[in-house]
């Protein structure tokens, strides 16, 4: 025989149960909004929903009627959900747009300018990455307004810093001559990109100065000449990955691609 104190509990966990449950069936019932928005909060109810009533004893037509409700809300979840993917791209475009930046690209992976968003609704994340998933930046939610706060605050520390042409290629060729005497290498031989990058911002007195930023930079450079040494990129080989190399955007009149390192040539 139970315990009329444990059954009192028991009973009480129930009737929170059953309270949480038709809480969740009300918010399924009125759930609205744009897509993407509507989509998240029906799935994370959905969730809740599910886990609330496997806890719950209910017993014949109350439980067939509860799961039939459940079934139709993921049935329209899943309906919702392809009118989300297009309404993601719509959504953010018009936010980034408005920056200045122009969307390509479908659901789940989308570009603007230097960046990739490769979007899960299922998940309800999306990851920022610059490059052609080269440089993965941030992860965070789905929202179209979350997604595009994150991106322009990328695009804003990346590309919105001042630029001094002439003190960043002067930086780097002093970065170049410390790697280069340290292995007990000659000027014209490859430094590569970890090496390069450590000694730069060792030397800039920036250590917050990313992958992205030198990749950036390098890309903005007019110019590639510093006294008599000319700066050139070592293009990566095949089967070189991960940190030890470097994505570059396309450059005016040129192409983009993969390095692996740069080096300083004496000018003839």
């Amino acid at each position: 025989m139970i315990d009329m104190g444990d059954l009192a509990k028991e009973l009480q966990k129930q009737a929170n149960l059953i309270t949480r449950v038709a809480a969740s069936l009300k918010a399924l019932s009125k759930a609205e909004g744009e897509p993407v928005q509507r989509f998240t909060e029906m799935q994370a109810e959905i969730k809740t929903l599910r886990k609330s009533v496997k806890a719950l004893r209910l017993e014949g037509g109350l439980q067939k009627e509860t799961e039939e409700a459940i079934a139709r809300a993921e049935t329209e979840l899943s309906e919702l959900m392809q009118a989300a993917k297009p309404a993601f791209g719509k959504a953010l475009g018009a936010i980034l747009q408005g920056q200045g930046l122009r969307l390509t690209g479908n659901y789940p992976e989308l570009r603007a300018g230097d960046f990739t968003i490769s979007a899960d609704l299922k998940t309800g994340r999306t990851e920022i990455w610059y490059g052609p998933r080269a440089e993965r930046l941030e992860k965070c939610g789905i929202l179209p307004a979350e997604v595009a706060e994150a991106l322009l605050r990328h695009h804003t520390e990346i590309s919105g810093r001042d630029s001094d042409e002439e003190a960043f290629l002067g930086t780097l060729q002093e970065a170049y001559k410390i790697c280069i005497f340290r292995t007990g290498n000659k000027t014209g031989d490859q430094v590569g990109i970890p090496e390069i990058l450590g000694a730069f911002r060792y030397l800039a007195g920036e250590h917050t100065y990313s992958r992205a930023m030198l990749s950036h930079d390098l890309r903005s450079l007019e110019t590639h000449t510093t006294e008599k040494l000319e700066l050139r990129l070592v293009t990566a080989k095949r089967g070189e990955k991960g940190a030890a190399i470097l994505w570059i955007p396309p450059m005016p009149g040129g192409r983009g691609g993969y390095i692996s390192g740069i080096r300083f040539m004496e000018q003839e």
